[in-house]
């Protein structure tokens, strides 16, 4: 087949278009973004499903243009600490995890707050809740027929050595609530002898992402592991060999949550779009597409089919350094 000299530029062009669309990472289309007060700077650890349907509507209501980073919460908390990260908008993570970097934003208080379960709220409204996410324990619904996990202390038996799925606390949000339970649920002063036993069942292996957790239980690769509920259901629902479990002991649950930076570029942008995510419309789509929990009082199911423990959020926020460089140090002991 012969091409003209026109016709090879015209196949370049598109594969160069085409390769700028495959960045799943980050959308970045400046040279077509609006005047700079139409504009908005999202980082975000949600998964694309949950994220892309709420600001595309938010871009169609409100005609302002938003960008969008991806990573996990405390990867994308650490960039934009760095300063000059150019977010506006933090959009996920735990709020626990918000709470002990909130130096780092600005406070703000929507008009929509009054409409919040109270529990949920922050004090100096450094950040506002977005979801309530329960943590629970997932297995392989095929793999494990019989004595199948039931509550926290499963993940410190030598039984499932080497088969439990665990996300990156140091990354991941989600994964540094279900470690911080697993603490709490002992004596705080026996921090380092569970995560050491816990680490040491893990046989060194983690996931670089909490997406990644129901993915390895669902292929086999791993036989149990903890995450976030709303996760398990969607695998479930998508038809995977996946079963869910609330742990006998009870669980943990910390809302999600926005933050909007301090100093940013367009504060009034980010402000609107916290306002927007408060909206019932958008809580009750949390619930019927997302099978996650609303923070907002009529919607709320907080108290229905689980059981919660007493998890102290200020004692996670205010130790989740020592925290996580506690588990760093022990990885490097148990590593194989």
């Amino acid at each position: 087949m012969k091409f003209t000299i026109s016709a090879l530029f015209s196949l370049l062009l598109i594969g160069l278009l085409l390769s700028g669309c495959g960045n799943s990472h980050s959308h970045d289309t400046t040279l077509l973004a609006p005047s700079p007060e139409n504009r908005l700077v999202i980082y975000t650890s949600h998964r694309d499903a949950v994220y892309e349907p709420i600001i595309r509507e938010f871009e169609a209501r409100t005609g302002i243009w938003v960008q969008v980073k991806t990573g996990g919460t405390i990867e994308l908390l650490d960039l934009i600490a760095q300063g000059d990260s150019g977010c506006d908008l933090l959009f996920g993570g735990g709020t626990e995890s918000l709470e002990s970097h909130k130096e780092l934003f600005s406070p703000y208080t929507s008009p929509l707050a009054a409409n919040i379960v109270s529990t949920y709220q922050s004090d100096t409204g450094h950040w506002t809740p977005f979801s309530f996410l329960p943590i629970v324990l997932a297995y392989n619904s095929k793999l494990v027929r019989l004595n199948p996990p039931s509550g926290w202390e499963d993940l410190l038996d030598t039984i499932w050595q080497g088969q439990i799925a665990f996300a990156d606390p140091t990354v991941s949000a989600s994964a540094y609530t279900a470690l911080s339970t697993l603490l709490q649920l002992y004596a705080k002063e026996e921090n380092e002898i569970i995560m050491h036993r816990f680490l040491k069942n893990l046989n060194g292996e983690i996931l670089p992402r909490s997406s990644s957790v129901v993915e390895q239980i669902a292929y086999g690769n791993c036989y149990i592991g903890v995450m976030l509920e709303d996760e398990v259901i969607r695998s479930i629902r998508e038809g995977y060999d996946v079963a869910m479990v609330f742990p006998k002991e009870g669980t943990s649950a910390v809302c999600d949550g926005l933050a909007v930076i301090a100093n940013c570029a367009h504060e009034d942008n980010a402000r609107l779009f916290i306002d927007f995510v408060l909206g019932k419309d958008v809580q009750q789509y949390l619930i019927t597409q997302c099978y996650r929990r609303s923070v907002l009082s009529e919607l709320s199911t907080e108290e229905t089919n689980t059981s919660f423990i007493p998890y102290d959020s200020d004692w996670s926020s205010q130790q989740q350094a020592n925290i996580l460089a506690l588990w760093n140090d022990i990885l490097q002991e148990v590593m194989p």
